[in-house]
């Protein structure tokens, strides 16, 4: 006779598209993975764009729904929020329909009830006093689960730049990739170039032509392992937000180029262990051109920047906030 199997039923309200990105639905996406890692678990999404997230989540069994579905039969063990506003009645109805309530927000806002408040980011925050559980600071940045592992492999740091990952997220708004392509193009380097582009963005067949048929750029879409990449280059040209916590916790040297102003005031926070330009639209080539030269001819720089930035941020931070989540309990 075999034991009876307890199965989590957790809802997650997220929402993506081009201006928003899929930073919170690949946070999300990290959370379902840690899930499944510790317990057995079936998953509901609600969410303003089903055919982005069904893409996104291809490998990932789960219920989409859109918005203003009802529930009226069911109550969820978790409800998990990663949304920028979401509506009073809204939240009234989560809160009514879920078990254990948890909001992440990047500015440590939360909802007007909440079980756990993760505000995943090096912000420094004051704790609310109305939650049992704030769970912020560098322990517990959401990762995907296969930072953790890649982390622990040992890499031999090159005195060479051999290859490098370019990214800018699922949707790259400013279109930065475009612009990193052409500044390279036009460069002598003889370095690999790995570009990954995120399964939001319709634009790839330009970036196809930008690089003609220069053998040093290899370019994927929507690429399933982003974290074996990263792992292999021996510097990165990327944006901030998720991707900028990612390649710290491998201890990849970076330059980053920030989408916005909520990107750049985090970038700041991580100083020496990384090198931020700011803003795209305040800096010009020439300097992401010298930033890039920088780093490329300097491996002392490099090996600081990429100790620096491992200490800095652990890639355990996902199966922190599991545990905190499966192991919570009302007072």
């Amino acid at each position: 006779m075999t034991d009876n199997i307890i199965v989590k039923n957790i809802l997650f309200r997220v929402d993506t598209g081009t201006f928003i990105g899929l930073g919170h639905l690949s946070r999300c996406r990290s959370l379902m993975l840690g899930f499944i890692e510790n317990t057995h678990c079936k998953f509901t999404i609600l969410t303003n764009n089903i055919e982005q997230v069904e893409v996104f989540l291809k490998n990932i069994k789960v219920d989409i729904y859109e918005l203003n579905t009802a529930f009226s039969d069911k109550l969820f063990d978790i409800a998990i929020v990663d949304i920028l506003k979401i509506p009073m009645q809204e939240q009234f109805d989560i809160v009514k329909m879920s078990k254990i309530i948890v909001s992440i927000d990047d500015d440590g806002n939360g909802l007007f009830y909440q079980d756990i408040l993760i505000c995943p980011n090096l912000q420094k925050k004051t704790i609310p006093t109305t939650i049992q559980n704030f769970l912020h600071g560098n322990d517990y940045i959401i990762l995907h689960p296969d930072f953790q592992k890649y982390c622990q492999i040992n890499k031999n740091n090159s005195q060479k730049v051999k290859r490098v990952f370019i990214c800018f997220g699922g949707s790259d708004p400013a279109r930065l990739t475009k612009r990193i392509t052409s500044i390279l193009n036009k460069t002598d380097f003889c370095f690999n170039i790995h570009i990954v582009i995120g399964s939001a963005i319709t634009w790839f067949d330009e970036i196809l032509v930008q690089i003609d048929n220069d053998k040093r750029f290899l370019i994927n879409k929507n690429l399933s392992n982003i974290a074996e990449s990263m792992w292999q280059a021996d510097i990165a040209i990327i944006s901030g937000g998720t991707l900028l916590y990612e390649s710290c916790s491998l201890g990849i040297p970076s330059v980053v180029i920030c989408q916005n102003n909520d990107q750049n005031a985090e970038a700041i926070l991580f100083k020496e262990s990384i090198i931020n330009l700011g803003v795209h639209d305040t800096i010009s080539d020439t300097e992401i051109m010298h930033a890039i030269k920088k780093l490329s001819v300097n491996p002392s720089l490099r090996r600081k920047m990429s100790v620096s930035a491992k200490k800095l941020i652990p890639a355990d931070g996902t199966s922190r906030i599991v545990q905190k989540i499966l192991n919570f309990k009302r007072k």
